[in-house]
């Protein structure tokens, strides 16, 4: 992970966990293609994850620690579509699923403890 990343502020990470989101979008897609229709669960994950990208184009009408928790969520989704779409054949497509898995896992140091704060 880019330590540069790392030592920005939550609120100016927001819109790079948004762009991150919109990446695991397609993976979502992929596993949906090779696995047949969406499930409850994967409509559940995929609201949860395009809620989560809308709520890092109005991030200063949020609370942080309210932000935070949502993205938390929404990350951990999106982590398990990465780990997920590992089991197919993803082709040239493994490359960017490992590097957005990597992106991911960044983004959560940086969002759990905030929204672990909130929840506590």
């Amino acid at each position: 992970m880019n330590t540069r990343l790392e030592e920005l502020s939550f609120k100016t990470r927001v819109s790079s966990i948004g762009s991150t989101l919109k990446d695991t979008l397609p993976f979502m897609r992929l596993g949906s293609v090779v696995q047949g229709p969406f499930s409850a669960q994967q409509r559940k994950r995929e609201n949860l994850i395009l809620s989560a990208i809308e709520s890092t184009q109005r991030s200063d009408a949020i609370p942080e620690e309210e932000q935070a928790t949502h993205l938390a969520a929404a990350l951990q989704e999106a982590c398990e579509v990465i780990q997920l779409s590992k089991h197919q054949e993803l082709g040239e497509t493994e490359d960017k699923a490992k590097e957005l898995e990597q992106e991911i896992l960044g983004h959560l140091r940086l969002v759990k403890p905030l929204a672990s704060l909130y929840v506590a």
